[in-house]
């Protein structure tokens, strides 16, 4: 079973953000990529086919597992292809997780979509300011990386992870599948929820994400499990 990629953007902010980004020359691109046939791409009377068809309830477990199987494998295929891209171009995004100055850092902070670059940015300053502090980036949601989560985790005192969303009553979706990879593990597990509809996240609320995970790499507890960053009328 093949599965769809859905690419998914911060919608406000990136909407209405210009950087500079260089594209690899088509030449190159088109010897990287394999050839592609579309096949079933139109309908012929001759060879008839169903398009979005119902699956009845004695079959949709069949198809329901096989998907989980797809994802499950998709893992290896991105790695791979991350390999492969690497070496076309000499780019390496790191396949699943992309990590920032994670090697002796004593707290990390989870990110994903356009606050990594600013994360970047503090991590690079209260690193001057001599704080271990590390980032990592999730690249992909589905497959969720817990294997790669897990092993940043067992060498750091906390670790947090940055939602733009939120789960009522349950915390922000990457935090709520970052404490499934990290079950068992006893550290400090923290959520912050920033820039939910396209408010802007800055520096000083990352900055205060990093202190609250060294506040509690401290004393081994977190005041807060979920944190509410630059809300009106909330504490953080």
């Amino acid at each position: 079973m093949l599965l769809p990629v859905m690419l998914s953007m911060d919608a406000f902010i990136l909407s209405h953000t210009v950087e500079p980004v260089e594209f690899p020359d088509q030449e190159a691109v088109d010897a990287f990529l394999p050839s592609y046939k579309a096949e079933h791409a139109h309908l012929w009377p001759v060879d008839p086919m169903i398009i979005g068809s119902f699956t009845p309830p004695e079959y949709i477990q069949e198809v329901r597992y096989q998907t989980d199987q797809a994802m499950k494998a998709a893992r290896e295929v991105i790695k791979r292809v991350t390999k492969d891209f690497a070496s076309a171009f000499g780019r390496d995004y790191g396949g699943l997780v992309e990590e920032y100055r994670t090697d002796d850092a004593e707290v990390v902070l989870v990110t994903l979509g356009t606050v990594t670059s600013t994360a970047r940015d503090v991590v690079d300053e209260m690193r001057d300011e001599g704080k271990k502090v590390g980032m990592v980036k999730l690249r992909y949601f589905r497959p969720y990386p817990f294997e790669e989560i897990r092993k940043v985790a067992e060498g750091v005192s906390a670790i947090g992870f940055y939602d733009r969303s939120i789960s009522y009553g349950s915390g922000g979706p990457s935090y709520i599948e970052g404490r499934h990879a990290l079950y068992g593990l006893e550290i400090p597990v923290m959520n912050f929820l920033a820039g939910l509809g396209g408010r802007d996240v800055r520096v000083p609320d990352i900055k205060l994400m990093f202190e609250k995970l060294l506040e509690a790499a401290r004393v081994g507890k977190a005041k807060k499990d979920i944190v509410w960053i630059g809300t009106r009328g909330v504490e953080p």
